[in-house]
């Protein structure tokens, strides 16, 4: 497409790198999702457009800012939508009152085991731990024995970026898990990128039937 890239790589994570035409070496993995650093790689590399990838900052609306106040285009959705979505707990206030079908969940985020608990008692078994924020499978955890609450609960939270989960009822014997990406301008044009068969994910906790 004659797009100039640059990427942004760690010594032990390049594999990437010998794509782009150009490539900035982080010192540390947590690079990736220091805000300020990456603006300024942008910045001193005249960059005019950043795609985030996934994970990481891709649903940071903290960077879309940053980089809209440098001048910098963010390839993905406004920081406003980001704020809306990058939220669950937010996410599926937005997709209930849109009338999509959920399943019982908290309504903010869990503070102790208790509330877990009392969750439990009234939708039952299997439930799952989920990070409020960020994604990639990580601070998901599926409980189905009431022995395993404690440990999931922190281990959960632990993997969260935030630090905080809220509880949902799980879906897993005889359910599949399907993504449909959807993309979209700022003119009004949207499409879909298919679906996507998550049951099949190495990583998944459910059960593809």
């Amino acid at each position: 497409m004659g797009i100039y890239t640059i990427t942004v790589y760690t010594a032990e994570d390049s594999n990437h790198a010998v794509y782009a035409d150009e490539g900035v070496l982080l010192k540390d993995p947590s690079d990736f999702t220091n805000i300020a650093k990456l603006v300024s790689i942008a910045v001193q590399s005249k960059a005019d457009s950043v795609h985030p990838g996934y994970g990481f900052l891709s649903e940071n609306p903290d960077f879309a800012d940053a980089l809209r106040d440098a001048g910098i285009h963010f390839v993905g959705p406004s920081s406003r939508v980001l704020r809306k979505t990058s939220d669950k707990t937010d996410a599926r206030t937005l997709a209930e009152a849109s009338k999509v079908p959920t399943l019982p969940a908290s309504t903010a985020v869990m503070r102790d085991l208790q509330q877990a608990r009392e969750f439990i008692d009234q939708f039952g078994l299997p439930i799952m731990f989920k990070a409020v924020g960020g994604g990639g499978g990580r601070g998901i955890r599926l409980v189905q024995q009431p022995e395993e609450l404690e440990s999931s609960f922190n281990r959960a939270c632990g993997e969260s970026p935030s630090g905080q989960v809220f509880i949902e009822r799980a879906a897993v014997e005889g359910f599949r898990h399907v993504e449909v990406q959807i993309l979209a301008d700022a003119h009004g044009n949207v499409g879909h990128l298919w679906e996507r068969e998550c049951s099949i994910q190495r990583r998944s906790v459910t059960k593809p039937v």
